[in-house]
């Protein structure tokens, strides 16, 4: 579609230059026709295992063959899954048949299933008639800023819980605290469930920014409730000990 998005822009930025994999999701999951990987011997090892997985593996049934081995790999195994991002579908994984996704300015528009292969003589003609509504400089697209705040995000939801991580393996586990006294038990397990569902969101849902954003405020209001709480509680306790 565009000629004018380079795939650089797509690179993961400095801090997060571990990532060597990223791909996108449609309703069924992973859609492996289309994902960007860094060239490396951890990709050839990526690509080497999911070609080879059914001939080791040949009792195990696969839905999508190929596509749901690399799934598994790349969300389950340890040696792959932290080197491995969802970003938003839109980004090189469009599909032309859904009217709200394939528009001007995209990199590209996926034609995933041999079902709707004449939606590609469509695109043809549309680009025949007047290509340059689809061939656009960089800065007149959505992707700077997109990319921008999808990175953004990213980092805010590892911050916070690399923030919770960080008080548990320093003896100041709040739901561990929490747990301790009957008035606080059930903030402390809310704090629990937020926190683990901003782990899986930071994991599993980056792709879909809005949801994670929503994920990590969630957290922080869950936190700063419990904190708050918690500190209150404390001191009541403690004062009302010392009076005794």
């Amino acid at each position: 579609m565009n000629q004018y998005v380079p795939l650089e822009i797509f690179e993961p930025p400095s801090d997060y230059s571990h990532i060597n994999w990223i791909a996108a999701k449609d309703f069924n999951g992973l859609n492996a026709g289309i994902f960007l990987l860094r060239v490396n011997r951890w990709s050839l090892n990526l690509l080497t295992r999911t070609a080879t997985h059914k001939h080791y593996h040949p009792g195990e049934d696969f839905t999508f063959e190929e596509q749901s081995i690399l799934a598994r790999l790349t969300e389950e195994a340890k040696e792959f899954k932290d080197r491995c991002i969802y970003v938003p579908k839109l980004w090189f994984n469009a599909y032309f048949y859904n009217s709200d996704e394939a528009k001007p300015g995209l990199l590209l528009s996926h034609f995933p299933h041999p079902d709707f292969k004449w939606h590609m003589y469509k695109w043809l003609e549309a680009l025949k008639s007047d290509k340059h509504v689809y061939n656009r400089p960089v800065a007149e697209t959505s992707y700077p800023e997109e990319i921008e705040r999808f990175w953004n995000v990213k980092r805010r939801a590892d911050t916070r819980i690399k923030e919770f991580e960080r008080n548990v393996n320093g003896d100041a586990d709040p739901v561990l605290l929490g747990m301790q006294h009957d008035e606080t038990k059930s903030l402390a397990d809310d704090f629990r469930i937020q926190f683990e569902e901003l782990r899986k969101g930071a994991e599993q849902r980056t792709d879909n920014v809005e949801e994670l954003d929503k994920l990590i405020d969630q957290a922080e209001e869950v936190n700063r409730f419990f904190v708050y709480f918690s500190l209150g509680y404390t001191n009541y306790v403690t004062n009302s000990q010392m009076r005794s």
